[in-house]
């Protein structure tokens, strides 16, 4: 039985853990190490490796997961998860990416794995240098024999065996006879002579090279569409119109500025650009939004494939706020001032930063902030910067021409740039109002806690208001924004105008709720210290003025029988949706075939420039993939991530008798070579022959093992039995794998998120989410050893020796030391 245990998320690792269960499942890989066949290739010595330790590693880890599994089926509870520490701190020292707590990309950890997998266990201790020659016009399966062969004297090893195929390259370019119209690199540019034709048109050759490349995992490009159709919920300032659910056409490089004017364009919707304030919305609290525009295309709560859930209501997790209209200076004054601000000549003529200045900064891990300059050296033109959002223990210092810093809300966005960008007054603040219920703690809890405890709620409310407002006029502007769903008589109907929210003398009736001064995240007082347990600083009705900071959040602590008796949570709820918003849905629902994405993969690609050996230049040309053969695990990746946000495009791709032999060139249709059908070769020749046997002829093709079909005619269908997934977006996301553990007919689907393992529906597998799949050719026999070599097979039968045994047992005390001790089980379901 193939393990189904969870592993551990040791920060940010969930990328390493998918890739690592689907590698996993692969039970011909996993049956070499559980039967320490590593042990006997082991190539410490490979100076491209790691010495031994990423494979000794590797095989504890699936010793660990199928030991738990075996746990797991005699106890029938749930088997403990397993970490994956010692693998991360391998590939941490190889690779450093991987060494930090950042996100990272499974397909890009997958591969280096691979990698590092193939030259820990290369059966080839010395490596001969072997040139690449060119085609010169042979026969396709001539040249790739040699190439095929050319790189196998290099590179054996069971990844090599299970994993690997190649690619046919082809690389064209003409040139016009007697003289080309190019120019020689390094001379000056001269007009040449026209080309002494008499009366015939110039003669053009073309030229055409072929190579074959070897690949373990084949990236497939997705269709893309130059327009994204984002889904977001607007909230009116007048609050007699529910929140409209919508949809809107951006470019893939869509500013912010760019949204609001898709939304104003909205028939039906009647708000200008220059009146919306646009943020992220989740778990009540209020986001900047990410410029990876991608993440809001799915259908809201509905959608999991997005991330565009939030336990407080079903809406859209990108949100549009109408702002009132405030008396403020013309845009064309305010940015003369800004660039008047940012940049100007001191006496000797250098560049001058000042104070207080508001730029776009890249920070030491790559990301873009909005930040405020505090301190600036004009000797070393080097500026101090503290980030939006963050304390003073992650302020930078960055010279201003080392490419990391930009005009503000070119790069990055926040809160206050957002504000900025609306050309808001500076006597304007922002507020953020959380509706809140309050609940008694139980006693036990009542010491550590306060009592009490609060919980989020529905929609917030974002408010601007001027400065100066008295405590009873944010009562009364709030109460006025509510009275859809708390209804107030003695209070105007009608849509409240920024100058327009002083309240009466004395509020009557009493408002039903108490407004408190809280941090951002809603639950904790933003004056009182952490270990007061204070649930928000209680802003008391009364004329006394209120200063409020420039980005406020307050709490509005809604009347417990209030809520029971008056207050129409349902109204709360309720959204109108937009006719855009159906027709998105649509889109989003018609499907890719995964023969486009192989469509796209082999298209031709134009190429600026390459060097022609023939005339000694550097000529524009095309380029041409396509694939040639296929290894017995086929790894699909889906190139989702791409620069400036995620495709999201639903991509169908089959579980049962994939055939991707229709893709193959047409010279490799006969499938005379395969790498595998060389290794044999190779392997065999080095063999002496049996009595009355004869070797084996290159120009034949060489058969199987024993018992065994030939390699060049096994079966061209494959099974699917793993996915890596990939939910959000590319500034941020989560990594699920699913993997099937049995046999094609009788397996079972199972979901792999870190440590928790759930069954699935075979029917639930396919989902637009899909990043990487994992494919098994038919013929390879989960019992046997038929994908291996020959003298690979025939190391099952020699024991191990005395340092292999004594490697056998490092590793065993190493993974004995990384073993967690915990009583959390991998629950399975």
């Amino acid at each position: 039985m193939m393990a189904h245990t969870g592993l551990y998320n040791l920060g940010n690792t969930c990328f390493l853990n998918s890739a690592l269960q689907c590698l996993a499942a692969t039970s011909a890989l996993s049956r070499y190490f559980l039967f320490n066949l590593h042990l006997k290739e082991l190539n410490p010595s490979n100076p491209l490796g790691t010495a031994g330790h990423l494979a000794l590693q590797y095989a504890t880890l699936v010793i660990q997961l199928h030991k738990s599994t075996l746990e797991q089926t005699a106890t029938g509870t749930g088997g403990t998860p397993v970490p994956p520490t010692k693998v991360r701190a391998v590939m941490g020292k190889k690779y450093p990416q991987f060494a930090s707590y950042q996100q990272q990309d499974a397909q890009e950890f997958l591969s280096l794995l691979m990698d590092g997998l193939h030259e820990d266990l290369n059966r080839v201790l010395d490596k001969p240098y072997h040139p690449i020659t060119d085609s010169k016009g042979r026969p396709d399966p001539e040249v790739a024999l040699e190439h095929i062969k050319g790189f196998l004297l290099r590179n054996r090893s069971v990844i090599i065996d299970l994993f690997c195929g190649f690619t046919k390259s082809t690389l064209e370019w003409e040139i016009t006879a007697p003289k080309a119209e190019v120019q020689r690199e390094g001379e000056e540019k001269q007009e040449s002579e026209p080309p002494q034709t008499n009366g015939q048109k110039p003669e053009v050759k073309r030229y055409t090279s072929v190579k074959f490349e070897p690949f373990t995992m084949l990236s497939l490009p997705l269709p893309m569409r130059k327009y994204l159709s984002i889904n977001l919920t607007l909230v009116f300032l007048n609050p007699a119109r529910a929140p409209l659910r919508l949809s809107a056409a951006i470019p893939i490089n869509a500013t912010v500025r760019n949204v609001r004017e898709a939304i104003s364009r909205i028939p039906g919707v009647g708000v200008s650009e220059n009146k919306l304030f646009i943020c992220e919305v989740y778990e009540g609290r209020v986001y900047p939004p990410q410029t990876d525009w991608s993440r809001y295309m799915g259908d809201g709560a509905n959608n999991e494939s997005n991330g565009n859930t939030s336990p407080c209501t079903e809406h859209d997790i990108l949100m549009a706020y109408e702002v009132p209209v405030f008396d403020t200076e013309d845009e064309e004054g305010k940015e003369g001032k800004l660039e008047e601000k940012l940049e100007g000549k001191g006496k000797s003529g250098e560049v001058v930063i000042a104070i207080d200045t508001r730029l776009d900064v890249q920070d030491r891990y790559g990301k873009w902030y909005c930040a405020t300059v505090i301190d600036w050296d004009p000797d070393t033109q080097i500026i101090t910067v503290t980030f939006d959002g963050y304390d003073s223990r992650y302020d930078e210092s960055v010279h201003i021409k080392s490419g990391r810093v930009a005009p503000l809300n070119s790069r990055a966005t926040s809160m206050r740039s957002a504000r900025e960008d609306l050309n808001l007054p500076d006597d304007v603040v922002q507020v953020v109002c959380m509706h809140r219920r309050v609940y008694a703690q139980p006693k036990a809890k009542q010491a550590l806690r306060g009592g009490i405890r609060a919980e989020i709620f529905s929609l917030p409310l974002v408010m601007f208001l001027s400065k100066g407002n008295t405590v009873n006029d944010l009562y009364y502007a709030i109460w006025r924004r509510t009275w859809r769903y708390a209804p107030a008589p003695l209070l105007p109907q009608t849509a409240p105008h920024q100058n327009d929210i002083k309240a009466p003398a004395t509020l009557n009736p009493k408002a039903p709720f108490c407004l408190r001064l809280v941090e951002s995240k809603g639950f904790a007082c933003a004056r009182c210290p952490w270990d007061a347990y204070c649930i928000g600083l209680p802003l008391k009705e009364s004329e006394e003025k209120i200063e409020l900071d420039e980005t406020a959040h307050i709490a509005i602590d809604w009347d417990d029988k209030y809520i029971k008796e008056v207050l129409n949570e349902r109204a709360m709820e309720v959204m109108d949706v937009h006719k855009t918003r159906k027709k998105a849905l649509l889109e989003q629902r018609r499907h890719v075939d995964i023969g486009r994405c192989f469509a796209r993969f082999t298209e031709r690609e134009k190429i600026k420039e390459v060097y022609c050996s023939q005339v000694k230049l550097h000529l524009p040309a095309t380029k041409k993939f396509e694939l040639y053969c296929l290894p017995p695990i086929l790894v699909v990746h889906l190139k989702r991530l791409v620069q400036g946000g995620k495709i999201q495009t639903f991509v169908d791709f089959p579980i049962h008798s994939f055939d991707p032999t229709a893709y193959l060139t047409e010279s490799a249709k006969g499938g005379s070579v395969s790498v595998q059908h060389c290794a044999h070769e190779m392997e065999n020749k080095q063999r002496k022959p049996k009595a009355g046997g004869s070797p084996i002829s290159p120009s034949v093709p060489a058969p199987g093992p024993p018992g065994s079909k030939s390699m060049a005619m096994a079966a061209p269908l494959y099974d699917l039995y793993a996915v890596i997934n990939h939910y959000g977006g590319a500034g941020g996301g989560h990594y699920v794998a699913f993997a099937r553990v049995g046999t094609e007919k009788s397996g079972t689907w199972f979901r792999f998120d870190d440590s928790a393992v759930t069954r699935i529906a075979e029917e639930d597998v396919v989902t637009r989410n899909a990043y990487v799949m994992f494919y098994r050719r038919r013929d390879i026999n989960q019992v046997n050893w038929d994908f291996l070599p020959q003298r690979t097979q025939e190391l099952l039968r020699r024991p191990l020796s005395a340092e292999e045994k004594t490697l056998a047992d490092q590793a065993a005390a190493s993974a004995a030391r990384a073993s967690w001790t915990s009583n959390a089980g991998c629950t399975v379901s």
